[in-house]
């Protein structure tokens, strides 16, 4: 029945230009599974945790140097983004630091990451995604002892916030876009969607002050 449901996920994620990416269970001690999904449609990426066949006792789930690929190859630390919404089963989301040891680095079967969210299982984080990005890819795993916690990674492409928040994380990421495209040298282009909402503040601007203009004095 899982299987079928994620086949059906990936079938539904094709045809509406989504994408949906799970990885087997993994455990304390395992090898981090590599996470790489396509989200050129996409307004934002769902990077769920799940509790394994146990309960979520050291589920200590860590996405390893999380990154957006651009189109021309350039890898953006998602690390930096703002997320939409962070829910996390134990203490809080860690960017680049072990909420449960203050540590700024972390260590899975022998790899070790400065960049990361740690996202104690059962989780949620959800991120924008900039504009321009083609890829989102990440390495997943526990920094729990070997044989102890049980989790499944799950990354989603598609649009998920329905609330005010989200356009705020849309402008942080393009904001982010752009500081990285001047410190590389370069403006990045300016999104269609962000220039018509620009050009409509314009004419109600214009509209307002010639009514204004027209207006009798009390």
């Amino acid at each position: 029945m899982k299987l079928n449901l994620w086949i059906l996920v990936g079938v539904l994620g094709t045809v509406a230009g989504l994408e949906a990416v799970e990885t087997p269970v993994i455990r304390g001690g395992d090898k981090t599974v590599a996470v790489s999904m396509e989200i050129a449609n996409a307004e934002e990426v769902k990077l769920t945790v799940t509790v394994g066949p146990d309960d979520y006792d050291w589920d200590q789930a860590v996405w390893g140097n999380p990154v957006f690929v651009m189109k021309d190859g350039t890898r953006l630390d998602a690390t930096t983004f703002e997320p939409c919404r962070a829910v996390v089963g134990y203490a809080q989301l860690g960017k680049n630091r072990n909420p449960l040891n203050s540590k700024t680095s972390v260590s899975i079967a022998g790899e070790t990451f400065s960049k990361f969210l740690f996202a104690h299982a059962p989780s949620t984080v959800i991120l924008p995604v900039p504009p321009g990005a083609v890829r989102f890819e990440a390495k997943s795993g526990l920094v729990s002892p070997p044989g102890k916690g049980s989790c499944t990674f799950v990354a989603e492409a598609g649009e998920f916030s329905q609330n005010e928040r989200k356009a705020e994380c849309i402008a942080l990421a393009t904001n982010q876009l752009a500081a990285d495209a001047l410190e590389r040298g370069f403006a990045p282009p300016v999104p269609v969607a962000g220039l018509a909402a620009r050009l409509l503040v314009v004419v109600l601007a214009v509209l307002v002050a010639v009514k204004g203009v027209g207006d009798d004095p009390d």
